[in-house]
């Protein structure tokens, strides 16, 4: 359907766009950010946490994956600690989603739309492999 001035109806073109800009992730950083299992984890990991040790997430991504696996080995840990510090955190840093040093790492202040993101995110994953 086309209106008299040929611009899309208003059922074609979508709902009305707000012109208030939204203070948080760009939306192609945000949505790469969630296209890894990985940062995915790591991101519910910290709606939980306020703040947690760089080591102790390595911790928890390690049992993850021995859930996943059955078998997790210090090579497989270094495996995590590595792309943790040279992939994920940078990635999730650099979206806005996570305030990072060296040692510790948290939830950055996200708007409501992008934290609902990640919670419907890791909902669909769990439901993808048919966790309740």
């Amino acid at each position: 359907m086309v209106n008299r001035d040929d611009t899309p109806a208003q059922s074609e073109a979508g709902p009305p766009r707000s012109d208030a800009a939204v203070d948080g992730p760009d939306p192609d950083d945000l949505f790469v950010a969630l296209a890894d299992a990985t940062r995915r984890r790591v991101l519910w990991y910290l709606r939980a946490e306020d703040e947690v040790a760089v080591d102790d997430l390595v911790d928890v991504l390690a049992g993850w994956q021995l859930a996943d696996t059955d078998v997790v080995d210090a090579a497989d840990r270094e495996r995590i600690a590595v792309s943790l510090h040279h992939v994920h955190l940078p990635r999730l840093a650099n979206a806005g989603l996570v305030e990072w040093d060296a040692g510790n790492v948290s939830l950055a202040d996200v708007p409501a739309g992008a934290s609902e993101l990640i919670r419907d995110a890791y909902e669909y994953d769990r439901a993808v492999a048919g966790v309740e």
